[in-house]
């Protein structure tokens, strides 16, 4: 009777220890399991959030090149110039001065542009330069004043080289009714080849429209697409 009980009691030992193995083989199958499926969703998330990053990331770099748009199209209008125009007018991030650390009042200012693109919870950050200026080489020496308009201007050349062309398409010539470039009423008054401006005996150029005290000023337009035109020089009175 007593080796029938420890029979009995090695079964019912048995099947508890294969009992608890079962039992922890299914919580390490489950631990796998669960690290398989936490896995897989943290590389769907991680694929999903590179997503939307790469998706702020070309919001932002549309938006900046938007802002780089506005500023080269205001060198092309008639009633507004960089001189004249509040950097809010064509920028609606954060623009800086060549320093980097204080805001742009006027576009002429412009030098980094800084803005942000952003796709739900994501966002991301663009901090840009603006395209360079070409070197206004001239300046104007002075205005010939017939009866009460002046008829032409004397230019000067800071540098005296054919290779100034290169980068420069041809010269740009503006009245003014205030010396301040940021208050006066603009009119255009005609565009000369870089060329003729250096070849030109005593680079006299002849314009019309300019009433006696009306401000002359000249800018070069660049020829290469990357650049901008170049900021005006310093206007001279008709009849100063």
């Amino acid at each position: 009777m007593g080796e029938k009980k420890r029979q009995e009691q090695g079964e019912k030992r048995g099947k508890g220890s294969i009992l608890v193995g079962m039992i922890l083989i299914f919580i390490l199958i489950s631990s796998i399991a669960l690290a398989v499926i936490n896995r897989s969703m943290h590389g769907a998330q991680l694929a999903i959030d590179s997503k939307k990053g790469y998706s702020a990331y070309q919001a932002s770099d549309s938006n900046t090149e938007n802002i780089l748009n506005n500023i080269k199209k205001l060198d092309s209008e008639d009633s507004r110039i960089p001189e004249n125009t509040p950097a809010s007018a064509v920028c609606d991030g954060v623009c800086y001065k060549s320093d980097q650390n204080n805001l742009a009042e006027k576009v002429s200012e412009i030098f980094f542009i800084k803005k942000e693109g952003k796709v739900q919870n994501l966002e991301r950050v663009i901090f840009a330069p603006v395209p360079d200026r070409v070197d206004n080489p001239v300046v104007i020496g002075s205005v010939s004043l017939a009866g009460i308009s002046c008829v032409s201007i004397t230019l000067t050349l800071l540098e005296s080289s054919t290779q100034l062309c290169d980068n420069i398409s041809q010269f740009e010539v503006r009245k003014s009714s205030d010396a301040n470039l940021s208050e006066g009423e603009w009119g255009k008054i005609t565009e000369v080849d870089c060329n003729s401006v250096i070849e030109a005996s005593g680079n006299i150029i002849a314009i019309s429209g300019v009433g006696l005290g009306e401000y002359v000023t000249i800018k070069a337009k660049n020829k290469n697409s990357f650049n901008l035109d170049s900021n005006y020089a310093d206007p001279v009175k008709c009849g100063s």
